[in-house]
């Protein structure tokens, strides 16, 4: 099963509605798979479910909504809210090279360099703090991350006030558009 998943969350905490949604989804490819889930985490850190080691999952919550992303290989996604950035931040998280990309381009493009960072680590199972810098965006028709075994890339979501960006794991490559498109669960 793959896809990535979005529900509007109000103002329900973004972790719990994270699991809910997960859960959802879930029972989507498991129909009458037991509830409570067992989570468990890699040595890395990165969350899985023991029952379903082919059913790999990446949650990300920002604002008034949340996303699940899940395939049969390691991916990750993230989404965030626009909004003001504060001085400094981009020279904090962001090499040399990508803020001059970035001094290039609409102010909102921080949002896109940041949902890319995001996702591969967590794709990658690095974390922010080890692989933040790592993950190097370049510029093609549009921004992008280019690792040895995966690459990130921005996807289109239905909320403009929002940046969604997904990692995949090269052995995932084949997706297609139609399968990238978000999927609003009510």
């Amino acid at each position: 099963m793959r896809g990535i998943y979005a529900q509007k969350i109000g103002a329900r905490s973004g972790s719990a509605a994270g699991d809910r949604l997960l859960r959802h989804v879930l029972q989507k490819a498991y129909p009458g798979a037991p509830l409570p889930l067992l989570r468990a985490r890699d040595k890395r850190g990165k969350p899985y479910l023991p029952d379903y080691l082919d059913f790999h999952f990446s949650l990300s919550h920002s604002g008034g909504w949340v996303v699940c992303a899940v395939g049969e290989y390691p991916l990750g996604v993230d989404l965030e809210q626009l909004r003001e950035i504060r001085r400094g931040v981009p020279e904090r998280f962001f090499s040399k090279e990508e803020c001059a990309l970035l001094a290039a381009l609409p102010p909102d493009s921080f949002f896109d360099f940041w949902t890319l960072k995001e996702a591969a680590v967590k794709a990658s199972g690095e974390g922010l703090a080890r692989g933040l810098s790592r993950a190097k965006v370049t510029m093609a028709a549009s921004p992008v991350i280019e690792l040895p075994h995966f690459r990130a890339f921005p996807v289109a979501f239905c909320d403009k006030n929002y940046r969604l960006s997904l990692c995949l794991s090269r052995a995932d490559s084949d997706w297609t558009n139609h399968e990238l498109q978000v999927i609003i669960i009510e």
